[in-house]
């Protein structure tokens, strides 16, 4: 077995200071134990429902305009975890100093997960290191169980790496037993379960920071994006074999965008961007269309400079629990009307908005810089 290390040889109930920012509290906010179960059953498609207020420099941070170096675990990064089995939402990301931090449904009480390392990430941002497979986290190299707070290095263990900013995702219909997919630049990388050994898909000639989804309901895998292939769009079939398929209206960006899969209709959606005015778009592989969508995704938070959210799939109640800069919330999206095929988009005339940043956007992108 590779490294294996347990949280609980940390003192889970104390302070910890980054930046002069206090984390840690007990005694700031109302628990409400079972609130995100009892939110998430009680969705309908449409709803965004708050689950607990914002927690932003307690539990987490989202830089303010003026801290160029400051923490912040949500942005450039669209992803979390939600584990059924302990009913904790866990979150993990970083700037300059990675963090993990998860919310127990049963108590109502957030919790800093101690690392197994002093920093879990090595490059300036998350990029979506974060799958889940039903039982573990993988967080980069590390793999997490919630039920027992232990880490283990799946890299050590197994013998595997890859690109320390890919985008991870578990992929349960790849093979026979599912696996670990991980991309970066073009050549995605699976870690076989029943094979036991690493698997090498082609070039799909994606740039860097490509971010990935798969769609539940056809068990496909998205690669879209890229630093320099903004508007590519790759699907990737369960055997392995993949097409590229029709690009983007509008470009792709990790830092101002994200990516997530409709829980049960045969689309992805991305939302509209963090800076600029780009519309709710859905994809359809079936026929191969981008579709504008008149309906939003509310999860994007309105106060302050937004940061984008990041979404855990709550797939028995085929919704997600989103954090944002305004809180935790429970979301279950619309239901769209398929399009009848075509590439062509609508109602609206779309424009490429990707590199058109307003003056705070601006000046953020020059603290990601720094």
């Amino acid at each position: 077995m590779g490294i294996v290390w347990s949280a609980f040889a940390a003192n889970h109930e104390r302070w910890e200071n980054f930046d002069t920012q206090r984390f840690w509290s007990d005694t700031q906010f109302d628990y409400e134990p079972n609130n995100v179960t009892s939110v998430v059953a009680a969705l309908t498609a449409g709803d965004f429902t708050e689950i607990e207020p914002s927690v932003n420099g307690t539990y987490y941070v989202r830089r303010p305009d003026t801290s160029s170096g400051a923490l912040d675990i949500i942005d450039w990064n669209d992803r979390s975890a939600w584990d059924p089995n302990t009913q904790q939402f866990i979150h993990a990301g970083a700037r300059r100093k990675s963090k993990i931090v998860a919310y127990a449904n049963r108590t109502g009480r957030w919790r800093e997960v101690p690392q197994p390392a002093s920093d879990l990430h090595g490059t300036a941002h998350w990029y979506g290191r974060t799958a889940w497979n039903g039982s573990l986290a993988m967080f980069g190299r590390w793999t997490y169980d919630p039920a027992t707070d232990t880490f283990v290095d799946f890299w050590t263990e197994k013998g595997w790496s890859f690109d320390r900013e890919s985008t991870l995702e578990w992929w349960p219909e790849y093979g026979t037993s599912g696996g670990w997919f991980a991309a970066n630049n073009g050549v995605p990388k699976i870690w076989d379960v029943a094979l036991d050994a690493n698997v090498d898909l082609a070039d799909t000639g994606h740039g860097q920071h490509v971010f990935c989804r798969r769609l539940p309901a056809t068990g496909q895998m998205i690669l879209h994006g890229g630093s320099d292939t903004v508007r590519r769009t790759t699907v990737i079939e369960t055997d392995g074999n993949f097409a590229q398929v029709s690009n983007s209206p509008v470009d792709f960006s990790v830092s101002e965008q994200a990516l997530y899969a409709h829980p049960t209709q045969a689309c992805w959606i991305r939302p509209k961007s963090v800076f600029s005015n780009t519309p709710l778009l859905t994809y359809w592989p079936a026929t191969d269309t981008w579709q504008e969508e008149t309906e939003t995704d509310p999860s994007w938070a309105s106060g302050g400079v937004p940061t984008h959210p990041v979404y855990a799939l709550d797939s028995a109640n085929d919704a997600y629990v989103v954090l944002n800069d305004d809180g935790l919330y429970g979301y279950k999206p619309a239901t769209f009307t398929p399009p009848a095929g075509g590439t062509t988009v609508g109602p609206g005339t779309l424009q490429n908005l990707g590199n058109q940043f307003s003056p705070r956007a601006a000046n953020r992108l020059n603290g990601w810089l720094q």
